[in-house]
């Protein structure tokens, strides 16, 4: 995750399939959190997937990453990585 223009960019790659998500947002300086938003091909369907990232600052050690699709108009998350600096 990188700052361009006061914005958070994130891109992500995945063995599931061939396409790259990139997603844009703000951090919320009260939730210690960023949200970022943007759109990926689901790699079952072929179409558009809704994404929503959260990445919070735990604290200085540890932060947390959870990632959120719509599918059928439903939110679910997808997957949450815990990240502990050693």
């Amino acid at each position: 995750m990188i700052m361009l223009l006061n914005e958070f960019h994130s891109v992500w790659f995945d063995n599931m399939s061939t396409g790259i998500m990139f997603l844009k947002g703000k951090w919320d300086e009260a939730s210690k959190s960023a949200t970022l938003t943007g759109q990926m091909v689901d790699p079952e369907t072929k179409q558009l997937l809704d994404v929503r990232e959260v990445f919070t600052m735990i604290d200085n050690d540890n932060h947390k990453m959870e990632m959120y699709f719509t599918k059928n108009g439903s939110e679910f998350k997808a997957m949450e990585i815990l990240y502990k600096r050693k």
